[in-house]
């Protein structure tokens, strides 16, 4: 799936444009960035002992790359094709 394709979908699950949830997609990055860094953390600190690293990263990367869409959707960003 292309960047685009993906930004339209990612518009179908977005509940960030509800009254009362001004902000919310930035609030939203800023924590999945935080769980994403602690994922990395977590594999500088434990090494080759923390089983489950590619899965979580891959999960906190979806989570980031969804919030980045959404705010660029907010702002009526197209990403490029």
């Amino acid at each position: 799936m292309e960047i685009f394709e993906y930004q339209r979908k990612a518009v179908e699950t977005d509940q960030t444009r509800k009254p009362g949830s001004q902000g919310l997609p930035f609030l939203g990055l800023f924590g999945e960035v935080g769980s994403l860094t602690s994922e990395i953390k977590k594999k500088q600190r434990d090494t080759n002992s923390y089983i489950g690293y590619e899965e979580n990263v891959t999960e906190e990367l979806g989570d980031v790359l969804w919030y980045l869409t959404t705010i660029a959707n907010h702002f009526d960003i197209l990403l490029p094709k």
